[in-house]
C-alpha cells in the first residue's frame, strides 16, 4: 500500500486540504453562529432579525470565499498528478535475489540489486504498488548504476505477475553502462520508446533481476516524455513511498 507523500520537510497535499477544509468549516460555523445571535425571538412565535455589523460579516465572506478557492486548487492539483516518484528499497515485496544494499551516494542512502552472483537463472523481483490518478501513457525512468556489459539490465513489467524467462528481449530494459548514478529511459529492445498505458487506480510495476549487481536507487515517471526525472523528495507533492515494506528476502542489509 502506497500513500501520497510530500517533499521532505514539507506538509503534505492531504493535509494542506485537511486544514483549509477545517479552517473553512470553522469560519462557516463563526458566521453562522453569529447570525443565529442576530436572531431573538420576540412575542411568542414572532421573529425579529438584527442585522449583524456588516464589516464583520464581510470580513468573514471574504476569508470563506479565499479558502473556497484554496481548497479547489489543492483538490484539483490533488487529482491531476501526472507524474509519480519512489525509492527502490522503498517497495511493496523484494523478493530474493534481489536485496537491499547500503550506498550513501545513492537517494535515501540504499538501492536494490541482485548481488554479484545473482542473474536470469535464479529471478528476484521488486513490486511496487502505485496508485494512479490521471491516466495517459507513462514513460518510466530509473536511478541506476551499471559498470559493464555484464550488470547492466533488467526486465520491467506492468501488471504482470509471471515472471519474464531471461531472453525476453521484449521485457528486458539495457540500462547502459554507467558508474555513477544516472536517469536512464525504461525502453525494451524490441520497443523503443516504451510507454506504459495507465488507467486510474493501482497497479504494480517490477522490476525483476536479469544480471548480477545491475544497481537501482529510485524510478520515476511521467506522462511527459520529455520530463526531466526527479528524485522522490523533489516531486512537489506527489511523490510515492510506502506505508510498509514486506520483504521475503531475509538477508540482513548488505554494505558496499
Amino acid at each position: 500500500m502506497f500513500r501520497l507523500q510530500p517533499r521532505r520537510g514539507d506538509i503534505s497535499v492531504e493535509r494542506s486540504i485537511a486544514v483549509i477544509a477545517g479552517v473553512f468549516l470553522y469560519n462557516l460555523l463563526i458566521v453562522g453562529n453569529s447570525t443565529l445571535k442576530s436572531v431573538s425571538v420576540v412575542l411568542g412565535n414572532e421573529l425579529r432579525y438584527h442585522k449583524p455589523k456588516e464589516d464583520i460579516r464581510m470580513k468573514y465572506m471574504r476569508l470563506l470565499l479565499i479558502q473556497c478557492v484554496l481548497l479547489v486548487l489543492g483538490l484539483v492539483g490533488y487529482c491531476i498528478a501526472t507524474e509519480i516518484g519512489f525509492e527502490a528499497e522503498d517497495a511493496d515485496e523484494i523478493v530474493e535475489i534481489m536485496e537491499i544494499y547500503e550506498d550513501k551516494k545513492a537517494s535515501g542512502g540504499m538501492y536494490i540489486s541482485a548481488g554479484k552472483g545473482g542473474g536470469g537463472r535464479h529471478p528476484g523481483k521488486a513490486d511496487f504498488v502505485i496508485n494512479v490518478r490521471t491516466p495517459g501513457q507513462y514513460t518510466m525512468w530509473g536511478r541506476v548504476i551499471a559498470q559493464d556489459t555484464a550488470k547492466d539490465s533488467f526486465h520491467v513489467t506492468v501488471d504482470q505477475k509471471k515472471s519474464p524467462q531471461p531472453g525476453d528481449a521484449n521485457m528486458i530494459w539495457d540500462t547502459g553502462q554507467h558508474q555513477e548514478w544516472t536517469w536512464s529511459k525504461v525502453k525494451w529492445r524490441e520497443k523503443n520508446p516504451l510507454t506504459f498505458d495507465l488507467k486510474p487506480g493501482k497497479h504494480t510495476v517490477t522490476f525483476w533481476s536479469r544480471e548480477g549487481d545491475t544497481r537501482l536507487d529510485a524510478v520515476y515517471m511521467a506522462i511527459d516524455p520529455d520530463a526531466v526525472p526527479k528524485l522522490p523528495n523533489e516531486i512537489e507533492g506527489f511523490a510515492v513511498h510506502p506505508r510498509n515494506r514486506l520483504t521475503t528476502t531475509w538477508a540482513a542489509l548488505k554494505k558496499r
